[in-house]
């Protein structure tokens, strides 16, 4: 990974080139994919809170910080978690089967806000996480067939699946009760 990637805000941050652990060229790391996705987001959920009457960065994350429950952290905090464990199998496994389920309630989520909206690109960050992902399943496989070297269990990748389904709940349940 990019352990010395640490910005303080995803806003303007540049993505680190790929490190480069695979001798064919072709291959798209999945991580290296969604850090780039992650980044170009967050320009995007600017956006979408000054939509909200949300007027800048320091703004959205004193509303976040004040007023939802430390419940929300688990699933951010667990995937931080996998990521300083190299549990990258798990991490592939957890996005091929959490990320097309999100995607289809962002599509769900842009579908009725746009029939309310005015203006498109109030609406660009849900439609950015609407859009499929492109070859995930294959990406996603890529790093497990990869780490399978290392003996991955499967029982061990379907209980950190599992815990971030998990913890993904506890995030939404947090996020509507702070509503």
């Amino acid at each position: 990974g990019h352990s010395r990637f640490r910005p303080a805000s995803l806003t303007n941050a540049i993505v680190p080139a790929a490190i480069n652990n695979d001798n064919n060229n072709d291959n798209v790391d999945l991580f290296q994919f969604l850090l780039g996705g992650e980044v170009y987001a967050s320009g995007l959920l600017l956006k979408h809170a000054a939509s909200l009457g949300i007027a800048n960065e320091a703004e959205l994350s004193a509303q976040s910080q004040s007023q939802c429950s430390s419940l929300a952290q688990g699933y951010p905090s667990y995937w931080a978690r996998m990521a300083l464990n190299m549990e990258r199998a798990a991490g592939a496994a957890a996005c091929a089967v959490n990320f097309p389920a999100w995607g289809n309630m962002c599509r769900r989520l842009h579908d009725a806000a746009a029939s309310a909206s005015k203006d498109d690109v109030d609406l660009e960050f849900i439609q950015f996480f609407a859009t499929p992902i492109e070859n995930l399943d294959d990406m996603a496989a890529a790093v497990i067939d990869k780490e399978e070297e290392n003996d991955v269990d499967y029982k061990e990748i379907a209980q950190h699946v599992r815990l971030l389904q998990e913890y993904e709940l506890l995030f939404w349940d947090a996020v509507y009760a702070c509503k």
